[in-house]
């Protein structure tokens, strides 16, 4: 009878994750658990924020850390575990974990489709939690501030120019598929990947590991070169990336690694920044 009761008065909801899925969800869940690459920058700007999310690597790697400040670290990946001390009405992951049946029974477990690019996303998302009129507002505002963009940028490149993101993290180097700054790239601004990236991209690979010999094999008419903040004032100087910036002169940009996400935030506030970026 106490199950009972406590359920009819829990409203809730049906719906359908990327596996197929039906889920019952509660209708107004406040304490939201995710994982957080493809999820938490998505929620923070429809105004939810969760009580966890798997902020270890991001911290102060993402342009909105002063927003991660009371939400919870349930570690790198969805740890079971430490979600289960949050005591979750929610748990919204943006991958297939491995534990899937223990993390349903701590709370209803959607999984996103990882396909999904941002609108799509976004839009599934607020679905969830009802807030699609939300989502459609954040679109709206960014496809006015990426025309805005383009017109201000209209002299510093073509549209058509193949472009390729190169991230350095210590002695590897990294090429960018759709993932992260090349999202922008390629679905908002009008670059082309370059044939190799576009290889990448076909074959489904959201990066991929490269040689430094390799480097110019995906050159496009302008580069990009990602790296943290303690090695950007010194990346240039690298051989190998000098040799880079030669192949594309006064096209190579040298940037934080901290814009390697493809959230609605770091998109957003990457449209500002972007004519800064053209001009050094």
């Amino acid at each position: 009878r106490e199950y009972a009761n406590i359920h009819l008065h829990t409203q809730q909801r049906t719906v359908i994750d990327s596996l197929g899925r039906r889920i019952l969800v509660p209708q107004d869940a406040t304490r939201i658990v995710t994982d957080g690459k493809h999820t938490l920058g998505e929620l923070l700007v429809l105004g939810i924020s969760p009580i966890g999310a798997a902020i270890s690597i991001m911290k102060e790697n993402v342009i909105y850390h002063n927003k991660l400040r009371n939400i919870q670290s349930i570690g790198y990946w969805a740890d079971p575990d430490k979600i289960a001390q949050l005591q979750p009405e929610f748990i919204l992951l943006s991958y297939y974990p491995k534990d899937l049946q223990e993390l349903n029974t701590l709370a209803p477990t959607v999984v996103l489709d990882k396909k999904f690019r941002l609108f799509e996303r976004l839009r599934y998302i607020a679905k969830l939690f009802q807030r699609s009129k939300a989502a459609e507002k954040w679109i709206t505002t960014y496809e006015d501030k990426v025309r805005l963009v383009r017109r201000q940028l209209a002299d510093a490149y073509v549209t058509g120019e193949t472009a390729t993101v190169y991230l350095k993290l210590g002695e590897k180097l990294y090429i960018m598929g759709m993932n992260g700054l090349a999202s922008s790239l390629y679905e908002s601004l009008g670059f082309r990947p370059s044939e190799k990236v576009m290889q990448l991209i076909e074959q489904g690979e959201a990066w991929l590991e490269i040689q430094h010999h390799q480097i110019s094999h995906y050159a496009g008419d302008r580069n990009f070169v990602l790296a943290s903040r303690k090695e950007l004032h010194t990346v240039s100087h690298c051989p190998y990336i000098s040799a880079l910036a030669e192949l594309s002169p006064g096209k190579t940009h040298f940037l934080d690694a901290i814009w390697n996400y493809d959230d609605p935030i770091t998109r957003g506030r990457l449209l500002e920044e972007l004519p800064y970026i053209f001009k050094k």
